[in-house]
């Protein structure tokens, strides 16, 4: 997921985060991080945020972990298979 699958927004005090990968059931990988990290600096320096609401699109909120996500980039898993 990149910076792009990120969607932000703020309406009335309220800064919304949407994971927007639906295909992958919006799973994470280093681009939604740094997404998220963004939207949230973002969302910290508008003083008319009260808060901040995730929420993902389609079916699902997150599958979790994007495994598959650099695996042709050389970047190894945190954990190995067994």
């Amino acid at each position: 997921m990149s910076v792009e699958d990120i969607i932000h927004e703020v309406n009335d005090g309220v800064a919304q985060i949407t994971l927007s990968e639906p295909d992958k059931l919006n799973a994470f990988s280093g681009g939604t991080l740094a997404g998220i990290e963004t939207a949230m600096q973002e969302a910290n320096g508008d003083d008319a945020v009260r808060c901040v609401l995730f929420t993902g699109a389609g079916r699902g909120f997150s599958s979790g972990t994007d495994l598959t996500d650099g695996e042709d980039e050389g970047q190894q898993r945190p954990f190995q298979g067994r």
